[in-house]
């Protein structure tokens, strides 16, 4: 039986209606998967990986807050030309290291995030090594809405000086493996017992050491 002219009509504005549905399931489909094609779970409302900014690396690398998922992390906003504050930050970190054992120490990574813009790999390279920061600590580079981006779902206060250098708050945020933020530090002194027992809690079952 040849088809009819009304059945070829309606074949074709069914195809027209498919395509389109098609498309979005496969959209959808791709930002389900990674770039192996494995299916990636979603990430919590509340987590800061679904912060969008794209961020540099000290080596160029770019990476999406969505990439760092995986480990327990301690995360600092900072800027690598800061003469005092910043410093600081990074010896608060230490000093939130120092008690944990070999094992959680290896667990937790630390992301420095800076609020220039103008950071370079050299500025990073030269502030990496200046504060001898170790294998599990990496500086990241945005852009200037990137900055603000972050610093938005962080709440953490900032201001640029004509100077170039920036007045800010100074936080440690420690983010679980899905970046929910579990606590945080304010200040530049000691981490309290129920910051340090937030790690402990993170890490697993090391205990930290006395």
């Amino acid at each position: 039986m040849k088809p009819t002219r009304k059945n070829a009509v309606l074949m074709i504005a069914l195809v027209i209606l498919l395509a389109p549905v098609k498309g979005y399931v496969c959209e959808k489909h791709a930002k389900a998967t990674g770039s192996s094609g494995t299916t990636q779970t979603p990430l919590p409302d509340q987590s800061l990986y679904n912060v969008e900014s794209l961020w540099m690396d000290r080596s160029g690398n770019a990476t999406h807050l969505e990439d760092l998922r995986g480990h327990p992390r301690l995360i600092a906003m900072i800027f690598t030309k800061c003469p005092t504050a910043c410093p600081l930050t990074v010896q608060a970190l230490k000093s939130l290291l120092s008690p944990l054992s070999s094992a959680q120490r290896a667990k937790l990574k630390i992301g420095l995030f800076s609020f220039d813009d103008g950071e370079t790999s050299q500025s990073m390279d030269a502030f990496t090594e200046k504060f001898k920061l170790g294998e599990n600590w990496r500086i990241y580079k945005s852009s200037t809405a990137g900055v603000a981006e972050l610093a938005g779902a962080l709440n953490v206060h900032y201001k640029k000086l004509p100077s170039g250098e920036f007045i800010h708050a100074n936080v440690i945020f420690l983010v679980d493996q899905e970046g929910v933020v579990i606590a945080k530090h304010e200040g530049l002194g000691n981490a309290s017992a129920e910051f340090m027992i937030a790690v402990d809690r993170v890490l697993g079952a090391d205990t930290i050491q006395p």
